[in-house]
């Protein structure tokens, strides 16, 4: 690799051009590669992009490039030359949204906006002025590179080649104790060893994440949770009092999953198919054909009784109630319905313990 002088023409340079050879050859198997950038050149609100020369002399933009600290990164599939350049604020573009704040497409940032900015009551991230709460615009969260975000009510958390990183409320961030102000940095999380998380998902005061492929072969699909554990949503046998958090990851008791997703009832579908509950045991939550008292909770996933014959593919929830979506495309729920959450017609007080299947001859939404 060589530095070159003369930037390409097309775009407003941010550092050198560097050549990488053999120039133009095409690999089996993608490589990546890191290019310097000086972030001094970037005017304020820009963000910087990787641009990767074409036959002919033509220069476009590399997807799925994201920002190492003074570096631009990406995999490719031949070498060329590379020049680090930048487009102004208005053409931004996000490539995920979570909640009121979303993962800028190129640089892999993190913007927020809103009342009360979403993480800036959390992350002491508030704009300038006395008692300022909102983020009145997109705003940039510390610079950090990610690749996919899932945020709760002061917290954002993402993933990176690095591992999982997170910001706002301790009860997430959880690797440090409380601060006055909160913390105003990324903090990464502590994992098992041999574990690499993806699929994050996002419940209000906690998240969770599913083992990477690239974790040692018996953590794939092993679910790890931190957060607020009140109603058992950990999966690992207990339950916290009021306030007490997991700040360290903990896994979810004896399963492999597929999918998981969050609530104060847990759910999620694992790789055998089969289908489990855990957290919120009350008013026939679990799926199992129980009921249970309003404050009843269940630390360790249960058995959901699907229907003889059917596989659920997909798993939602809103509150306390369950949906999934079999693998024939219809849709079942259970728990409570008292305002019509199990889409039967009624909200019969008696509650649905087991999954009961959608079935509605009303096909078209009428405005009174």
């Amino acid at each position: 690799m060589w530095s070159l002088q003369s930037p390409p023409t097309g775009f407003s340079a941010a550092g050198l051009v560097y050549e990488f050879t053999p120039h133009g050859a095409t690999f089996a198997v993608p490589v990546m590669v890191r290019v310097p950038y000086d972030a001094t050149l970037l005017p304020p609100g820009t963000v910087p992009k990787l641009l990767q020369a074409q036959p002919g002399g033509t220069f476009v933009e590399v997807p799925g490039t994201t920002v190492d600290g003074s570096f631009l990164v990406a995999s490719v599939s031949s070498f060329s030359l590379f020049g680090p350049g930048f487009t102004p604020p208005s053409t931004l573009a996000f490539s995920e949204i979570t909640r009121q704040c979303a993962r800028e497409s190129l640089s892999g940032n993190v913007y927020c906006w809103g009342d009360k900015g979403i993480v800036s009551m959390g992350s002491g991230l508030t704009e300038p002025g006395p008692n300022a709460t909102a983020f009145r615009e997109p705003t940039r969260l510390p610079e950090k590179a990610l690749t996919h975000v899932v945020s709760g009510p002061d917290w954002v958390c993402g993933v990176n080649f690095e591992g999982v990183w997170c910001i706002g409320a301790a009860y997430v961030t959880g690797e440090v104790a409380f601060t006055t102000p909160p913390l105003r940095q990324w903090v990464k999380k502590t994992l098992p060893a041999g574990v690499v998380l993806t699929n994050l998902v996002a419940g209000g005061t906690f998240t969770c994440g599913l083992g990477a492929a690239n974790s040692d072969p018996d953590n794939v699909g092993r679910a790890y949770c931190w957060g607020n554990n009140f109603y058992g949503q950990m999966g690992n046998g207990v339950s916290s009092v009021y306030g007490a958090n997991y700040r360290a990851s903990s896994e979810v008791l004896g399963i492999k999953f597929k999918s998981i997703t969050p609530g104060q009832t847990m759910c999620g579908i694992a790789l055998d198919n089969s289908t489990y509950c855990w957290g919120t045991a009350s008013q026939g939550s679990l799926g199992n054909g129980t009921v249970q008292t309003m404050d009843a909770k269940q630390a360790t996933p249960v058995l959901v009784s699907v229907p003889f014959g059917l596989t659920f593919a997909e798993l939602a929830q809103s509150g306390d109630a369950v949906c999934a979506r079999t693998t024939f495309n219809e849709v079942y729920c259970w728990g409570p319905n008292r305002y019509f959450q199990l889409g039967i017609g009624t909200n019969d007080p008696e509650l649905s313990t087991v999954p009961i299947q959608i079935k509605s001859t009303n096909l078209l939404c009428q405005m009174p």
